[in-house]
């Protein structure tokens, strides 16, 4: 079996349960932005910490942790 790219194994996801899907490049004010539209964003993480292979994170809000 090929190997599938990440991005297609979301956007077929997203397709299957009837839901758009788009490819976000790394930049954290078009991530602001989906997020203050109420889109949540699913991100894709390298092995690290939590995996060795990696894993998916789903961001669905943005908390204001700024004091003052």
């Amino acid at each position: 079996m090929a190997k599938r790219h990440v991005v297609d194994v979301v956007s077929e996801g997203a397709a299957q349960l009837g839901l758009d899907s788009i490819e976000l490049p790394l930049d954290e004010p078009r991530i602001v932005r989906n997020l203050e539209a109420g889109n949540p964003v699913v991100c894709a993480m390298g092995p690290g910490n939590f995996t060795k292979t990696g894993h998916f994170i789903a961001l669905t809000d943005l908390e204001d942790t700024s004091s003052g």
